[in-house]
C-alpha cells in the first residue's frame, strides 16, 4: 500500500510498481487527465490554478472511535511499533 508506515523498504521496487499504475492509469482512462508523481507545492499550484475552493471542517476527529473500547490516539506517534 502506498503511503502506508512500512511501504517504502524497497524503494525501487515501490517505485517500479508507482510507475507501471500511472501507466496503467494514463492509457486506459477516457478523461482528459494525466496521472504523473507530483509534490505538495506542484498540487497546490494547480489547485490554485482551477479556483478550487474546499470546504472546512472545524471540528475535532480524534480520538476517532472505531469499536467498543477501541480509539485511535496516539496514532500520530513518531514511535511505530506502539500503533495498532
Amino acid at each position: 500500500m502506498t503511503g502506508d508506515d512500512f511501504a517504502f523498504m524497497d524503494a525501487f521496487d515501490g517505485f517500479q510498481q508507482i510507475d507501471e499504475f500511472l501507466d496503467l492509469c494514463n492509457k486506459h482512462n477516457d478523461r482528459n487527465m494525466t496521472f504523473i508523481y507530483s509534490t505538495p507545492s506542484q498540487f497546490v499550484e494547480a489547485v490554485k490554478k482551477e479556483d478550487v475552493t474546499w470546504p472546512v471542517y472545524y471540528g475535532d476527529m480524534f480520538p476517532y472511535h472505531q469499536a467498543r473500547y477501541e480509539y485511535w490516539n496516539g496514532y500520530y506517534s513518531s514511535r511505530a511499533a506502539f500503533k495498532k
